[in-house]
């Protein structure tokens, strides 16, 4: 970036010019993060429920995965009974083709659609998830699927105000 800006110090940017006349804001050089978003297609999606766990996953194949989103949350009998006391972490935990990619809560906001869900993720997750900010995860599921889909989801998210369902 140096190089650059000596070679266009005392001159009109070029790229400011093109700009100005396209209507598109200037570029802003005191950005340090690079928002990344990307679609994938997910081929597997999984919805678990057992005694210790709601767990939902999206995975671009069911073998040799790629590409995946993993949702869960630990169950305790307090958190089930809405009360106040919980044994455990009560977050929800997610993670992103690595577990070295994961976190507990982190999701700004997870919107369910019939054939998609769009995640955002907050500001601060963003160096956990190398700065991916935003998913759009691509899936056909039949209306029992996605209905299970749902609740468990909203099983997941219970108690946060992430989570909108626009599948309807």
């Amino acid at each position: 970036m140096i190089g650059l800006t000596a070679r266009w110090r005392g001159r009109a940017d070029p790229r400011r010019r093109n700009s100005r006349r396209s209507g598109v804001p200037p570029l802003n050089a005191n950005v340090r993060h690079r928002i990344v978003s990307r679609n994938f297609a997910a081929t597997c999606v999984s919805m678990d429920e057992d005694s210790d766990l709601w767990l939902v996953g999206f995975a671009d194949a069911e073998f040799n995965t790629q590409r995946y989103l993993l949702l869960q949350r630990g169950k305790s009998l307090e958190a089930e009974l809405g009360e106040d006391t919980v044994l455990g972490p009560d977050a929800y935990h997610v993670e992103v083709d690595d577990q070295s990619r994961s976190c507990y809560e982190g999701i700004k906001r997870f919107e369910l659609f019939h054939d998609h869900a769009v995640v955002e993720f907050e500001d601060a997750t963003l160096p956990v998830f190398g700065g991916e900010k935003v998913i759009v995860v691509e899936f056909a599921l039949r209306q029992q699927q996605l209905d299970q889909l749902r609740a468990c989801l909203a099983k997941i998210f219970k108690g946060y105000d992430c989570f909108l369902d626009r599948s309807a």
